[in-house]
């Protein structure tokens, strides 16, 4: 594959995930509508003036310079290796244990001593969570790694539905919905066997599996999809 090809790939992952982040954290401000466009506008315009600015300069530099630099990004940054390993690598169980480190990590660094999530780091993390299942678990899905994205978005949705948090923002509801899109996103690719696979989980998994009050999201997929 034209390297070239990978960095306009790459360089086309982070404006979205930028542009994507913008406008949920958005959506959980109190601001007016109109200040709300206004600043959503204003953002992805600088955005992309940023973005028409890099690709220009990633252009002058030299092949080997680039590959370089992108092999030490991805050393240095988990959500970047994981994107390059599942974009262009080989997905194996191993890979996907090292993708579940980077929910873990999240958990450790918004947990105090007892695991517990307080009122003001509960925003932060589920955003970060959020972030996680449209990068990591949505490029997975993207590129029908479906069993292994399925794998991980119930992974996500067991720690936040376990995780002691606050939860005043409805923190738990946001990550839950966003777990929810992305097992539709799943169901709508599978096959009649990865179908089958994914009804038997919901099956062992609707109740006990997470707090009683996101139940019924399990319950309710494996009724009204499954």
């Amino acid at each position: 594959m034209c390297f070239r090809i990978f960095c306009s790939d790459f360089l086309f992952f982070a404006y979205k995930w930028k542009k994507e982040c913008w406008c949920r954290r958005d959506s959980q401000e109190g601001l007016g509508v109109h200040k709300k466009e206004k600043n959503r506008e204003n953002g992805e315009e600088k955005a992309e003036k940023k973005q028409d600015e890099l690709r220009e300069a990633v252009a002058t530099i030299p092949e080997p310079e680039l590959r370089e630099i992108v092999e030490k990004k991805a050393r240095e940054d988990t959500g970047l290796y994981n994107w390059i390993m599942i974009r262009y690598g080989t997905v194996t169980p191993v890979q996907v244990m090292r993708i579940k480190e980077r929910v873990d990590e999240i958990a450790w660094r918004y947990s105090d001593r007892n695991g517990f999530v307080d009122y003001f780091d509960g925003m932060d993390y589920a955003q970060e969570l959020c972030d996680f299942l449209d990068r990591e678990v949505g490029t997975l899905v993207r590129e029908n790694h479906l069993m292994e994205a399925f794998d991980l978005v119930n992974y996500v949705f067991h720690e936040v539905g376990t995780r002691g948090l606050d939860g005043s923002n409805g923190e738990h509801n946001w990550v839950a919905d966003e777990c929810y899109r992305i097992w539709e996103e799943i169901l709508e690719k599978c096959n009649s066997a990865q179908k089958e696979k994914m009804r038997q989980w919901f099956r062992e998994h609707r109740s006990g599996y997470v707090v009683d009050f996101l139940e019924d999201y399990p319950e309710n997929f494996l009724v009204e999809r499954l």
